[in-house]
Parts: C-alpha cells; sequence; structure tokens
C-alpha cells in the first residue's frame, strides 16, 4: 500500500510541476526554449515514475507500519522544509541538510549521513549549476 501512496503522491507533485512549468510567463529568456523545459520534464518523469510505481500489481499489498507512515510524513515535511529555505539559505547548505536528513531517515550514521550530503550536494551543485548553467541560489554563502 505504501507503494500506492508514494505513487500517488509523484503523480500529483509531477503534476503540478508540469502544470506551473507550462503556465510561467517569463518576459525574457536568453535561452531559446526558456526557462520551462526543466521542470516541464522532471514533473513529466515524475508522473511516469508514479505511474510506474503506484499502478504496479501488487500480492498481498497492506497498510504499512504507524513507524514507516511517520518516516513517510517525516519526509514529506522534510521536502517541504527544503523549498522554504533554499532560497534564503542557498543550494549548497539547504541541500546538504536534506540530503543527510534523507540519509538519517533510511538509517545511515550520522557521519555516512553528513558524508552523503555534503558531497552530493557539491556534486549536483556541479552539475547544475557549472555543467548545465542554470544559476542556483546562493543564500549565507553569498
Amino acid at each position: 500500500m505504501t507503494d500506492r501512496i508514494v505513487g500517488t503522491l509523484f503523480i500529483l507533485v509531477g503534476g503540478a510541476a508540469v502544470f506551473l512549468a507550462v503556465s510561467w510567463e517569463v518576459p525574457f529568456a536568453g535561452d531559446p526554449v526558456g526557462p520551462r523545459v526543466f521542470p516541464a520534464v522532471a514533473g513529466s518523469v515524475f508522473v511516469l515514475c508514479g505511474a510506474a510505481i503506484g499502478f504496479a500489481p501488487r500480492e498481498g499489498a497492506r497498510w504499512p507500519s504507524l513507524r514507516c507512515l511517520l518516516l513517510l510524513v517525516a519526509a514529506v515535511l522534510w521536502l517541504v522544509a527544503y523549498a522554504a529555505m533554499l532560497r534564503p539559505l542557498g543550494f549548497l547548505p539547504t541541500t546538504a541538510a536534506v540530503l543527510a536528513g534523507g540519509a538519517l531517515l533510511f538509517g545511515a550514521r550520522l557521519i555516512e549521513a553528513a558524508a552523503y550530503g555534503i558531497l552530493g550536494s557539491v556534486a549536483l551543485w556541479a552539475l547544475i549549476d557549472r555543467g548545465l548553467d542554470i544559476p542556483l541560489p546562493r543564500g549565507v554563502i553569498g
């Protein structure tokens, strides 16, 4: 049953991302395709993955334990906090905290979670900011 819940959430979030990307009005874009493409593609991938996860046939599906449901709620709240703090704190510290927190939710030790958060955020920053040349919020690191 957890797969169906997560799949449905993926479909809803992906659909919202596609809707917002398509309706985004940008007065000036230096790129010929504009800034809508990345969120629209990412949202479409979310919808497809959600459908694959949520609607795959399952034998003996049952509700997850209370602990598992609480972990799912904590993960969603953690991502909402990420979205709220991304601009004021900046990409690197916020992403490092979210990746480390997610690793802790999945049972990693503190040192592993910290290493994963730091290395993961730097790798994502390098890929997005330097590789794709998409500016990310700098926040407190200016």
